[in-house]
């Protein structure tokens, strides 16, 4: 053992050619007070350049399949708690329209429209206003001779009107999660094809 500078060296044999190779703290090292002999780092075992450019290669491949899935999850996930959501305030209604046989908030253009003590209280305990992606639910209820109907609508990942297909459709990518979702009189005439 040698001790130098505050610091324990240990020396050991490597093998009959290289001579003797002293351990140290890697700070040692990099501070300049002990020199790596030339053999040591001749035999140093490492990746060559074309070794690592392979992992990286596999890895960017692995992610270029991975994360186009990964968002249209996390999409769908949003987009069965929207519809979750919708169902949920779709009873809401129907329990009102049974009890008075009218939908509720004739007029109306949004959620919040039904976020009154007299329908909270009775009809639904924790009212969802937002969807998933954060924009207000649309709420449009009957009038004259329709006075019980409703329907419930949310505008999709890019919160914008105008991407109503004619009725169910299939999710297939990103862009599909753009679509309207409706629910209206108990069941959803627009939306995404769901297994029954």
């Amino acid at each position: 053992m040698i001790r130098g500078r505050g610091i324990l060296w240990m020396a050991a044999p490597l093998n009959e050619d290289a001579g003797w190779m002293f351990t140290g703290s890697l700070a040692a090292i990099m501070l300049g007070y002990w020199q790596v002999p030339e053999e040591v780092l001749m035999n140093a075992k490492g990746f060559t350049l074309i070794e690592l450019l392979i992992v990286v290669a596999i890895i960017g491949i692995i992610a270029a399949i991975a994360i186009p899935n990964l968002l249209v999850a996390l999409q769908k996930g949003k987009q069965k708690a929207t519809m979750g959501d919708m169902t949920s305030i779709g009873q809401a209604v129907e329990s009102y329209i049974t009890d008075w046989s009218f939908a509720p908030a004739a007029g109306g253009t949004s959620v919040t429209d039904l976020d009154q003590p007299w329908f909270r209280a009775f009809y639904i305990k924790i009212l969802p206003v937002r969807d998933s992606w954060g924009t207000i639910f649309e709420y449009a209820a009957g009038t004259g001779d329709e006075i019980d109907l409703y329907s419930i609508t949310s505008w999709g990942r890019d919160k914008a009107d105008g991407d109503m297909p004619a009725q169910e459709y299939d999710v297939t990518s990103l862009f599909h999660f753009n679509n309207d979702i409706t629910y209206s009189c108990g069941h959803f005439t627009v939306g995404p094809r769901v297994r029954k």
